[in-house]
């Protein structure tokens, strides 16, 4: 220990100068014995401390984060559009609405283009208009259909459901604010230009051509011929006297894809919160769909999962 303390230390408090380090109690001791704790703190000058113990006001109009950002990215070229909901997480309501739709119905195998849609004023004119709007299973007016306004429905899980119970839509406003609130700036972030989006009237003549990206990966494992086996495994299937093309099977990504990596993997880490919420939406709502997806997921050619 003199090769720690001083010898006036240990003589002090009347130590031992040899202690076993490895014996803890003896250590514990030692260092009870020698505690010197006699500091004492300094006289705070209100002067240099004043802005950090003055209250903060409670009349400050205080800004979101988010709006903020937007301010920051876009100035005043762009007006601010809210999230569509800013109620907490935890009120989100999950609304199921049972249709009297016949999805079996040989009707219902065919589309009319859809005239102009009836406004639904609320949840429960929803209801309303629903329960006549078919007979026995088929809508009354082939051309109607009903618009629904996200705004009725703020941070909801509407469930349409059809006749015999299987799913007809399903729509949510409840992804949550900070993920809303950063879509686009992730989006101008991944593609590396933050002046790339503007409004464009497309029917007027003279607008300008816009560049469209497909990021997609082809999973063809099929071939299509003239009376061709369908009993019979695609790699299998060969022509006597012909060369059978076996690399149109073979999974591969599209030209876009290959020409832009860097874009497509941004994207995927940027919105990587964005598609969790999304599957675990779907998990816990959607759950015959989410099985039915992941199994189809799974045994994708090439093992690769789109985010």
């Amino acid at each position: 220990m003199t090769s720690m303390f001083s010898h006036a230390l240990i003589e002090r408090f009347s130590i031992s100068k040899d202690i076993d380090c490895t014996d803890f109690s003896a250590s514990d001791c030692f260092f009870d014995a020698i505690i010197q704790n006699a500091f004492t703190p300094l006289h705070r000058s209100g002067h240099v401390w004043r802005t950090c113990i003055a209250p903060v006001p409670t009349d400050l109009q205080r800004l979101p984060l988010h709006t903020v950002n937007h301010s920051e990215l876009y100035g005043v070229g762009r007006p601010y559009s809210p999230p569509l909901s800013d109620i907490e997480e935890d009120e989100i309501m999950h609304v199921v609405i049972d249709t009297a739709f016949d999805p079996s119905s040989a009707k219902n195998k065919c589309f009319k283009p859809p005239q102009a849609g009836e406004r639904v004023k609320s949840l429960e004119d929803l209801c309303n208009k629903l329960k006549t709007f078919y007979h026995n299973g088929v809508k009354k007016l082939p051309g109607a259909y009903l618009r629904i306004s996200m705004q009725i429905m703020p941070n909801h899980h509407l469930d349409l459901q059809n006749k015999d119970g299987s799913l007809m839509v399903f729509v949510s406003t409840a992804l949550p604010t900070h993920i809303c609130a950063s879509l686009e700036v992730n989006l101008l972030a991944a593609l590396g230009n933050a002046d790339l989006l503007g409004d464009m009237d497309t029917r007027l003549p003279g607008g300008r051509p816009f560049q469209a990206m497909h990021l997609s990966w082809y999973n063809r494992h099929c071939t299509l011929g003239l009376n061709a086996p369908t009993d019979v495994q695609p790699w299998l299937l060969e022509k006597e006297g012909m060369r059978t093309n076996h690399g149109q099977v073979i999974p591969y990504i599209s030209q876009d894809l290959q020409q832009h990596r860097l874009i497509y993997g941004t994207i995927s880490k940027v919105y990587g919160e964005l598609f969790e919420w999304v599957r675990q939406l779907m998990e816990n709502y959607l759950q015959e769909e989410f099985k039915m997806l992941m199994e189809v997921t799974s045994v994708l050619p090439g093992g690769v999962g789109d985010p």
